[in-house]
C-alpha cells in the first residue's frame, strides 16, 4: 500500500476549500430550486449509469454518466448542477467503498 504524502494532503484540502469558495459565492446568483423529482431523477440516473461501466477496446471502461451532468448544469444551472453532479459521484464512491482521496 503506497502512503500519502502530507503535501498532497495539503494540496488536496487547498483545493476542496477554493471548490467551496467558488461554491459559495456562485450560490448567491443560483436559479431557483428545480425541485426534489428531477434532481433526484438526475442524480440517481447519473450514478446508475457511473456504475454501469461501458466496456472499451483495450480493457478500459468509461461512463456516460456526463450527459447527464451536463444536461443538468443546462436545465437546472451551474449551481444545482455542480450539486447534481457531485451526489452522484458522492454515491457512486460510496457503494464501491472508494477511498476519498485517489
Amino acid at each position: 500500500m503506497v502512503r500519502e504524502k502530507p503535501l498532497f494532503r495539503l494540496f488536496m484540502a487547498a483545493i476542496v476549500v477554493v471548490a467551496f469558495a467558488v461554491f459559495a459565492a456562485e450560490s448567491g446568483a443560483q436559479a431557483p430550486f428545480p425541485g426534489w423529482w428531477p434532481f433526484i431523477t438526475f442524480a440517481l440516473g447519473a450514478a446508475i449509469l457511473d456504475g454501469l461501466r461501458t466496456p472499451l477496446r483495450i480493457e478500459a471502461t468509461g461512463s456516460v454518466s456526463f450527459v447527464l451532468h451536463l444536461a443538468s448544469a443546462l436545465l437546472f444551472g451551474g449551481f444545482w448542477g455542480g450539486i447534481v453532479t457531485g451526489v452522484s459521484v458522492l454515491l457512486v464512491n460510496l457503494v464501491r467503498g472508494k477511498t476519498i482521496l485517489k
